[in-house]
């Protein structure tokens, strides 16, 4: 598969820099600090347009609550809930195809439109973010040690690879199909693969040969 393989330096105190992982530790919880549990839950489920069975709302709940639970500062009384987690998480692979594991970051009103092959491995990930499965976020080779940070209001589209240590800025769009393994500055879009900057505005705009032509009027001969 052709990508594009342009690197880029991180930026200036870049969280993942000194990372022993491609993902956070995953030691304390990683929920937004700015609202509660049920808060957050219930926000989730407006997000997915109040379907309690919608898959994205059930995987970010199991989200949520593997975060939760590293706030329980017992071990003895972490266990349990960190069993029900591990059982719960591994249910939502097998039964909605997302893997969403709690130690990667994940910010508020994230939206899953689709379910099924989403593989969700980034650093973080910020808030108003739209993911469209299939997708595949995380390192961009086997032998890779670093994953993506994703902005806010970002929107990735269906069957979209997007990975290595790049950062992608708030408002970009990652078009359908597309392979990102560079930066993608905020309110960008990447296009293809080998992957591209496109403005859609000009692709999208009609031309004159997509113009409606007047028909020929006939003439009988009498």
């Amino acid at each position: 598969m052709r990508h594009v393989a342009k690197s880029s330096m991180p930026p200036e105190g870049d969280p993942r820099s000194g990372a022993l992982g491609p993902m956070p530790p995953g030691d304390g919880n990683a929920n937004p600090a700015d609202i509660g549990i049920f808060e957050l839950i219930e926000e989730d489920y407006e997000t997915h347009g109040r379907s309690l069975l919608s898959p994205g709302f059930i995987a970010l709940s199991v989200h949520r609550m593997g975060n939760w639970r590293m706030g329980v500062r017992s071990a003895t009384l972490r266990a349990p809930l960190t069993a029900a987690y591990r059982a719960a998480y591994h249910s939502v692979i097998a039964l909605f195809g997302i893997d969403l594991p709690y130690n990667m970051r994940l910010g508020r009103r994230v939206r899953f439109e689709h379910h099924g092959c989403i593989v969700m491995g980034a650093w973080s990930v910020g808030d108003d973010v739209i993911i469209r499965g299939p997708a595949t976020i995380g390192l961009a080779r086997p032998d890779g040690h670093d994953s993506p940070i994703i902005g806010n209001r970002v929107e990735i589209g269906p069957r979209a690879c997007v990975g290595g240590r790049i950062s992608v800025g708030d408002d970009a769009f990652v078009c359908p199909n597309t392979v990102l393994t560079e930066d993608l500055p905020a309110g960008a879009t990447a296009l293809g693969n080998p992957c591209r900057r496109v403005d859609l505005d000009k692709i999208l705009e009609p031309t004159a040969s997509d113009a409606p032509q007047p028909r020929e009027s006939s003439t009988r001969s009498t």
